[in-house]
């Protein structure tokens, strides 16, 4: 067949479906759904340019390109496909799963650090307010003492 010689557009779209058929392009099995897409869609333009427009001329037509072959591959493709999705889809829902106890936990585990921490800070304000307080009575009874041992601590941080 030859493009040139067809003479309607008809005869130039059985030209084009019998080009894709024999293409290796369409030979290898990921490819056979766009074979169909495109009959479809040459089908149903032929068939609205076509003089008569019948709705079964349209139908024997697809029907007379679908293969069975293609169509059962097809079908094959999906299966694996769905089989493919449904099992990362439990994968998914599985991670869910783990990461909400992780997320538990991590939750867990931060209230009761915080609370440590808490109690930590409390410990150590107590410890200063007494440091204070024993440094406020020191130098009250040792006034004299406190302020030669405070000039010699400026003198050394000088130094430093």
């Amino acid at each position: 067949m030859n493009p040139n010689n067809c003479s309607g557009i008809d005869e130039f779209l059985k030209w084009d479906q019998y080009r894709l058929m024999t293409s290796p392009y369409f030979m290898s099995n990921n490819h056979r759904k766009e074979y169909i897409i495109c009959v479809f869609m040459t089908d149903s333009f032929t068939s609205s340019t076509s003089v008569d427009g019948s709705e079964e001329h349209l139908v024997e037509t697809l029907m007379s390109q679908v293969d069975d072959e293609a169509i059962t591959t097809i079908i094959g493709l999906q299966k694996k496909s769905l089989a493919q999705f449904e099992k990362t889809n439990e994968m998914l829902t599985n991670c869910c799963v783990l990461s909400a106890s992780r997320l538990e936990k991590a939750r867990k585990d931060l209230a009761e650090n915080r609370q440590l921490i808490l109690e930590m800070k409390s410990d150590l304000e107590s410890i200063f307010r007494r440091i204070r307080t024993f440094k406020q009575n020191y130098i009250t009874k040792y006034g004299d003492v406190y302020k030669h041992f405070e000039q010699q601590y400026r003198d050394e941080e000088k130094d430093e």
